[in-house]
This record gives C-alpha cells, sequence and structure tokens, in this order.
C-alpha cells in the first residue's frame, strides 16, 4: 500500500540524514587540534604538547576552540570548562591545561555528545530520528532534554 511505502521512504530518508549528520560532525571535529597547533606555532605550548598553555593564552586558545570545534556541534563553552576542570584537571586552573590534556578533553566530551545526539540502535539515552527531524538536523534547534 501507499501509505506503508510512504512511511518506509521516510524512515528511510531520516536513517540517511541522520547518518550524514553524524558523519558531519565527526569531520568538523577532525583535525581541529592541527588547527589550534597551526594557529598558535610561535607560542611554547603548540611546540611541546606537554608544556601548561598559560594563563595569557588559555582564554585565546579556549575561544578559538570554541569557535572551531564546540559551536559547530552546540557545545557550551562554560559547560566544556567545568567538564575540563571536573573531570581532567580537578582544582586546577585552565591555565595549567596542556595540549594534550585539551585534546583529550575536546576527545572525551565530543565522544560523550555524539554518543547522546547519535545513540546506537536499541539504546534508550539520546536523541532519537524524530527529535533531529523536528529540529530540522539542525543542533542548535534540538529541544533540550
Amino acid at each position: 500500500d501507499v501509505e506503508g511505502f510512504l512511511a518506509e521512504q521516510i524512515t528511510s530518508f531520516r536513517n540517511i540524514r541522520m547518518n550524514a549528520q553524524h558523519i558531519l560532525y565527526k569531520q568538523l571535529i577532525t583535525d581541529w587540534d592541527c588547527a589550534v597547533l597551526t594557529r598558535f606555532r610561535l607560542r611554547d605550548f603548540a611546540q611541546d604538547y606537554y608544556l601548561p598553555i598559560g594563563e595569557s593564552n588559555i582564554n585565546d586558545v579556549l575561544t578559538y576552540v570554541e569557535e572551531k570545534v564546540l559551536s559547530e556541534v552546540c557545545i557550551d563553552r562554560v559547560s566544556f570548562e567545568n567538564f575540563l576542570n571536573s573531570t581532567l584537571q580537578p582544582g586546577e586552573q585552565l591555565s595549567n591545561l596542556t595540549m594534550a590534556d585539551l585534546e583529550t578533553g575536546v576527545g572525551i566530551y565530543t565522544t560523550q555528545l555524539f554518543d547522546f545526539y547519535f545513540p546506537d540502535e536499541g539504546e534508550s539515552d539520546g536523541l532519537s530520528e524524530s527529535d533531529w527531524s523536528k529540529a530540522q538536523y539542525n543542533c542548535s534547534k534540538l529541544e533540550t532534554k
């Protein structure tokens, strides 16, 4: 019947669109660290991955990461900074982060976010195809869960 066929086509389209969105988001965060290192290449922390980024550089680095990564996948900078403080360096200043720490933090945070955005089949935690469809496949239009 036509209704069944159309329902199947809609489901197929949503699956394809969800997979494309997931791939797009993964591509957006790929190589961000190389871009940061290139942008700040003359600074000590960019030449030695294990040196602290430092008080004079941390805001510029986090602003750059926000522009190139966080905002692209709808990550709130304050939430991300709180995550870094509580998970990677409890009790430390953000300026003590190294590029290695920052790379780890972005990796963990985006992995957790993408697990929520695009849960595996059968998982109940996270967004559904319907959620994405209602948001027109734009993370900034998603309803907060």
